[in-house]
């Protein structure tokens, strides 16, 4: 029969109407079609049963997962297909008679992940896709940007890789199914900066590098000498620069990368200059005595601009025509821009002083002065020592000089004793006396006799009157 209505009509042979009468038979068999078993690469999929002539359908999932958008729909899509088997019954109700159909979708959908985005500074990197499972083989391409990364492995290496964002898919392939994923490796410059190649006469200064944000940096001697007083600070102070040209290497970590730059620090610091001892001289004139310089030319300075130096770059030069005073030369040892000094004081003193009953004129006596008497001094009373010791004495009329005893009177010249009319100078010694010169008094009367020359320990040519 055919669906739906049926009708038969039974009659009996004859002419008259009531020979024959109709049935009618309502056929409401259901047919229930779900379309054709198929494979799929993707989680959804159009579903094709055929729809009802009569009645009405339902979509239920018997096994695996699904999402019907309308599930009354024989054309209906699905989403959400589970993977591997996903089965489902189209099932058809026409009044009291019910059919169903049965479809399976073979979910094969491939799932891969290419593995995490990446930053990079370097110009290659390894990538970082999942592994593969059996039976499926993958293989890598670029996008966008560029790089050489031509492999079927999930940890492909990727080189020349260029500046900004690269995009590099991973493609995974089951059957006739491809499963792909995309990851983005970002190249940004990551530079070393270690500051301006600088000139300095000093032995220590700052650095000034460059600590991008992330980074950890250290700095090391390349090359020349110094000490890092904090070398993982950027801005640090080093010291014991050596001299001439130091090369300081600065180097930056990140993210398992590296970058690095120098600096070079050239020290012309001049050889330390010593202009010498401060001289005490009794003369006008001396010889300086100052280092020599072993880096850079040195040249003397006159501060008080009268004093004559007669060699200006000799470090012992001498210096005439000094008055007395006090001179002070500067020494200047000069490399390149850089220069140092360091001053020496000339005292000049005159050769001769004079005691006056009660102070020196000149100063205390030394080895290097005239000495004159022309008062009364005793050695060790008027004096806090014991000895004296003169270049030459003259003791004047009105002088008076005794030396008591357990002192020394010490003349490495002419020991003179002056007189005039009724006045004779007065020698008195309980001490000693030593006189490397001529021992002598002027007297203007010849025959006169000097009773005040006395002592028991004169080592000295006898006095001869002149």
């Amino acid at each position: 029969m055919n669906p739906g209505p049926n009708v038969f009509v039974w009659s009996i042979d004859s002419i008259s109407p009531s020979n024959w009468d109709t049935m009618i038979i309502f056929n409401n068999t259901v047919v229930a079609f779900a379309g054709e078993n198929t494979t799929v690469c993707q989680n959804s999929v159009q579903l094709n049963a055929i729809f009802p002539e009569n009645g009405f359908g339902m979509w239920t999932a018997i096994q695996g997962n699904a999402n019907f958008v309308d599930p009354t729909f024989p054309h209906t899509m699905v989403f959400d297909l589970a993977l591997g088997l996903n089965v489902f019954r189209w099932f058809v109700q026409n009044e009291a008679c019910v059919g169903e159909g049965i479809v399976e979708i073979l979910n094969n959908m491939v799932i891969t992940n290419a593995g995490p985005d990446l930053s990079i500074v370097n110009n290659s990197v390894t990538l970082q896709a999942e592994p593969l499972d059996v039976g499926e083989w993958g293989m890598w391409s670029v996008v966008a940007g560029g790089g050489n990364v031509f492999d079927t492995i999930p940890n492909a290496v990727v080189t020349n890789i260029p500046l900004g964002d690269n995009i590099y898919r991973w493609s995974v392939h089951r059957g006739n199914c491809v499963g792909t994923d995309d990851v983005i490796v970002s190249r940004s410059e990551f530079i070393a900066q270690a500051g301006e190649d600088r000139v300095t006469c000093e032995d220590s200064g700052f650095l000034s590098a460059v600590l991008p944000a992330g980074a950890t940096g250290e700095w090391t001697v390349d090359s020349g000498q110094g000490t890092f007083v904090d070398r993982y600070a950027y801005n640090t102070v080093v010291r014991n620069i050596g001299q001439g040209m130091n090369l300081y290497r600065w180097t930056i970590y990140k993210d398992g990368n590296f970058a690095s730059d120098n600096v070079f620090v050239q020290n012309n610091a001049p050889t330390l200059p010593n202009a010498g001892v401060d001289q005490t001289i009794y003369s006008n004139s001396t010889t300086l005595n100052a280092n020599a310089p072993i880096r850079g030319y040195g040249r003397w300075t006159a501060l008080n601009n009268i004093d004559t130096i007669l060699n200006f770059t000799n470090n012992l030069t001498q210096v005439i025509s000094l008055n007395r005073g006090t001179h002070t030369f500067r020494w200047s040892i000069i490399n390149e821009l850089c220069s140092a000094s360091d001053d020496v004081n000339v005292i000049v003193k005159r050769d001769t002083t004079t005691w006056n009953g009660t102070t020196w004129s000149d100063g205390a006596p030394n080895a290097q002065v005239h000495t004159f008497i022309n008062g009364r001094y005793t050695i060790g009373v008027n004096d806090a020592g014991v000895n004296l010791t003169t270049k030459s004495l003259t003791i004047l009329p009105n002088g008076e000089l005794t030396v008591n005893l357990g002192k020394r009177l010490t003349v490495n010249g002419d020991f003179v004793i002056k007189s005039q009319i009724g006045k004779v100078g007065s020698f008195i010694s309980n001490g000693t006396l030593v006189c490397t010169g001529k021992c002598k008094m002027e007297m203007l009367v010849i025959d006169m006799i000097s009773p005040e020359i006395t002592g028991s320990q004169l080592h000295c040519d006898m006095f001869k009157k002149v």
